[in-house]
């Protein structure tokens, strides 16, 4: 479904059963593409600042693209400013059932970049839900139009449901885990498959061997976890729990694990190389 023929992407389909999906859902799921845009009303400061940036992301692609065997040549070198309109044609031209974006779309916070973003998200012709990562910080106003007011985005499609929730200070309030909590509930009663997406992955028994590749700052869990988080990470990892799958973003390489048995973690390749994934959820 998601072949192209424009050499900058690099989509990686999975396919995911879920027992007592009603019927097929595609998510066209991004993450990391890192927006640092100027214009002509930027200040002096924010304009150097903006090159410095980006001529660091330089080495930070090759050696992540290298980690993971995506490509990054030529093709894969263009500014993400300038790949942002080629994802949002891509999307609008396949048409799948929605769009997840986790995390870190932003490098770092500007009028001018989270403009740019918000212009590309209203020219989006499918539901679309973007969760901050942990570039995405400072004016927390600001995020609200794409992000809503309540702690747990929600966004469903057919009996599936996206749950969305920012961890991006790698930790989840005893707060914010009891409405995830009872949200879930109240989904899975009503014949619902709730999905969880955040920006940050989890480490837990079950995938330690798995994300061992990873440095502790790339995970939520192992000795620096907090107390309230380890509890929402325990409640994850229930036989009981009803949140069937996770999808995140922050380590800029598609890697997949499972948090708890048979439950998968998805974490999406970073798409300042043009790497992105068709995830597709399908009937057990």
């Amino acid at each position: 479904m998601f072949y192209t023929n424009d050499p900058y992407f690099q989509v990686t389909e999975r396919v995911i059963p879920l027992p007592g999906l009603e019927s097929e859902v595609q998510l066209f799921h991004m993450s990391d593409l890192h927006l640092i845009v100027t214009d002509e009303n930027s200040t002096e400061e924010w304009k150097a600042f903006a090159d410095k940036q980006r001529a660091a992301w330089q080495g930070v692609r090759l050696s992540f693209a290298k980690l993971y065997g995506d490509a990054c040549d030529e093709p894969h070198l263009i500014r993400p400013e300038e790949a942002w309109p080629k994802y949002i044609s891509l999307v609008n031209e396949k048409k799948p059932h929605g769009l997840l974006m986790t995390g870190d779309m932003l490098n770092d916070f500007s009028t001018e970049t989270i403009h740019f973003l918000g212009e590309g998200v209203k020219n989006v012709n499918v539901p679309w839900m973007w969760v901050r990562g942990n570039h995405e910080v400072g004016n927390d106003e600001a995020y609200l139009p794409y992000t809503g007011e309540e702690p747990v985005q929600v966004l469903r499609f057919g009996n599936l449901t996206l749950l969305g929730i920012n961890n991006s200070r790698k930790k989840i309030s005893r707060e914010l885990g009891e409405v995830v909590k009872a949200l879930a509930t109240k989904e899975s009663a009503a014949g619902n498959i709730p999905v969880l997406a955040m920006h940050i992955p989890i480490k837990t028994a079950y995938n330690t061997a798995e994300t061992a590749i990873f440095d502790p700052y790339f995970l939520l869990g192992g000795d620096d976890v907090d107390e309230e988080s380890a509890e929402f990470l325990a409640y994850l990892q229930e036989e009981t729990c009803p949140i069937a799958a996770i999808l995140c973003g922050h380590v800029h390489g598609h890697h997949v694990s499972e948090y708890a048995p048979g439950k998968k973690q998805i974490c999406c390749s970073s798409a300042m190389v043009g790497a992105c994934a068709l995830l597709r959820f399908i009937p057990a």
